[in-house]
């Protein structure tokens, strides 16, 4: 293995902080099938094809007069990008990217003091000005600055990078994905490292009022967003803001007596034990989807079982009307867990609440809308979509995050040489490789026994035939006894 060395002092994180982010920036196996038939998750994704307009907006419903509210349209964005990473199909990356520029006009950028944030909602025809809105309270005339908008339009450009194989959507949009979570990180992060809701205009004063109430879901947004942008831009604030969030929020955002998620916490620190609707149902399964297994979301994964119907539908407290989101939540926990699929739960959903057109309604009454980010969220869960997938090929099917072999990569993205490195907890034999976006080979740094300790390989960004590499998005791969690890590199002009 040429080039490699046994150094401590040259890089200023610690072993555990490369064991961490290289645990972090490992792509989960794509499963060899979807848990679901297909089909039906083309169908979904299909209506919402049908729902986006020429620019890339998707209204809040159909022929609806309002664009993202809550986030809305960028959920059903992850329905294009779990798509596309089953079938391959250009036009889903293709609406993917359109509703990314459309975001990106969206975006506030000139006003110092909300730059990089965006407001509540928008109208669904152009010139697409924001719309006030309040959110069922009429002492708020209006909403901007929502932590998970900002945090999302970022992860949203890492899945196309990923999926693209190219980084040129997240090199044209830099200056957009920084704003977006400078903003967050210096507007809504409260002082113990969470993030606050977003920013009210209240009816007394016409003024902007930061809203201190940290919602858990929210939470797992913006670790989303911030993991994003460290593997995009480098920039180790963001890898930071993540790292606190999945450390910390699953133990703090739990209410062990229940054995649930808070819907969220207050500024005094006490959580929002009320279940409070689906708002309260919500976390329950997106938390274990983005943050994985643990006990927590184990928990929250049991909580919800106990929810289910003889018919399948989800239950969760008295009066609830079985939203199609409670099933959707329950079978993309599943998912993050690596639980089996509720097919039961999936089969009460398809047979009561998806229509024809490919809509999914809010609840079975046939009077109940039909909101992209149901849709969305539909295909994500019936493919069995991964919060962080791994391209094809970066992970051999079947295959686990090592235990005892971790990577990182500096710096990433690179316009020169990378340093690698490789941290192992004891003595092992391992092969280091380099695959490019389609999981193709096109380096093989090393094979050879590597003691305990952090080894750094200097990659040249060459290919076995001594050929510089063109730039774009690759992997570098660690193996042992045919079960790998790989960790992103990109490489730019």
């Amino acid at each position: 293995m040429p080039n490699v060395s046994t150094r401590h002092a040259k890089f200023s994180c610690c072993l555990a902080g490369i064991l961490l982010w290289s645990c972090l920036a490992t792509g989960a196996p794509a499963p060899a099938a979807p848990p679901y038939d297909p089909a039906t998750a083309l169908l979904i994704v299909d209506y919402l094809l049908n729902q986006q307009d020429a620019n890339g907006a998707i209204p809040d419903v159909p022929n609806g007069e309002t664009v993202n509210i809550d986030s809305n349209m960028e959920y059903a964005l992850i329905g294009f990008a779990a798509a596309f990473h089953y079938a391959g199909s250009p036009a889903y990356l293709s609406a993917l990217e359109l509703g990314i520029r459309w975001l990106a006009a969206a975006e506030e950028m000139t006003d110092a003091q909300w730059r990089g944030s965006w407001f509540y909602a928008y109208s669904s025809a152009p010139p697409y000005q924001p719309v006030p809105t309040s959110p069922d309270d009429p002492a708020i005339m209006d909403v901007r600055g929502v932590d998970a908008t900002s945090a999302l339009f970022v992860y949203l450009l890492y899945l196309h990078s990923v999926l693209s194989g190219s980084d040129a959507l997240a090199q044209e949009y830099d200056a957009n994905a920084r704003a977006a979570l400078d903003f967050v990180l210096a507007g809504n992060q409260s002082p113990d490292g969470f993030f606050y809701s977003s920013w009210q205009r209240w009816v007394a004063d016409g003024q902007w009022h930061l809203w201190p109430f940290c919602y858990a879901a929210d939470q797992a947004d913006v670790y989303l967003g911030m993991r994003a942008g460290w593997e995009l831009y480098g920039d180790t604030r963001y890898r930071d803001a993540a790292g606190h969030l999945e450390e910390q929020v699953p133990g703090t955002f739990f209410l062990a007596s229940d054995g649930r998620y808070a819907v969220g916490m207050y500024e005094d620190g006490s959580l929002a034990s009320e279940l409070d609707g689906f708002d309260g149902v919500f976390p329950q399964g997106y938390l274990p989807w983005v943050f994985g297994a643990n006990q927590y979301n184990l928990d929250a994964f049991d909580w919800l079982s106990a929810c289910v119907q003889a018919d399948g539908s989800l239950v969760c407290y008295p009066g609830d009307p079985r939203f199609s989101m409670s099933v959707l939540m329950y079978a993309m926990s599943a998912t993050g867990l690596s639980k089996p699929f509720p097919t039961q739960s999936v089969d009460w959903l398809i047979n009561n609440t998806l229509d024809g057109d490919g809509g999914i309604r809010d609840t079975a009454d046939p009077a109940s809308e039909k909101y992209p980010n149901v849709a969305g969220f539909g295909v994500a869960a019936l493919l069995g979509y991964q919060a962080f997938p791994a391209p094809a090929g970066s992970v051999d099917e079947g295959t686990f995050p090592l235990p005892g072999l971790a990577l990182a990569v500096y710096p990433t993205p690179s316009a020169g040489a990378v340093e690698i490195l490789v941290s192992v907890v004891r003595p092992i034999s391992a092969e280091i490789d380099i695959l490019d976006a389609a999981g193709r080979r096109v380096r093989l740094l090393g094979q050879r026994t590597l003691r305990e300790g952090v080894h750094v390989i200097h990659w040249d960004r060459r290919s076995d035939d001594g050929l510089p590499l063109a730039s774009g998005v690759y992997f570098v791969r660690g193996g042992v006894g045919g079960r790998y690890v790989s960790h992103r590199i990109v490489l730019l002009r």
